[in-house]
């Protein structure tokens, strides 16, 4: 695995808790307050930077951050 490819994984696990949020908040209508909401903004800023130096979005990120979220939901609702 190349350097190129070690950065684009690493975006993927940057991205990963945003998707979660995404998931727990529109799928198990979770409430969230102002402070939260503060730190996913900033959070996204940070990400939405990261992903504009880099120049695009890799399979390799996207297999990372919207690999997980599928799994937890059929796991939960399993169980």
């Amino acid at each position: 695995m190349g350097t190129s490819q070690w950065l684009e994984v690493t975006l993927g696990y940057f991205l990963y808790p945003m998707i979660m949020i995404v998931v727990g908040r529109f799928f198990h209508n979770e409430d969230m307050s102002l402070l939260q909401w503060a730190a996913i903004i900033c959070a996204g800023l940070g990400i939405a930077y990261d992903i504009f130096e880099y120049g695009a979005i890799s399979w390799a990120t996207l297999f990372v951050c919207l690999g997980y979220p599928p799994y937890y939901l059929l796991r939960l609702a399993a169980s």
